[in-house]
């Protein structure tokens, strides 16, 4: 989830702007990136889940 700043995400070979606040998914075994694309210091919160 982006809390500050400008992100881009490429997922699958897909690219996404999220919004303040906005949640991703980022599929198990998924190829992505995560880049910092705006002017500022990007904040952004990750989780994930154990099987």
């Amino acid at each position: 989830m982006l809390v500050e700043g400008v992100l881009e995400l490429e997922i699958d070979q897909r690219r996404q702007l999220p919004a303040i606040g906005q949640e991703i998914l980022i599929p198990a075994r998924v190829l992505h990136s995560v880049r910092n694309v705006g002017g500022t210091t990007s904040r952004w919160l990750y989780g994930y889940k154990e099987r």
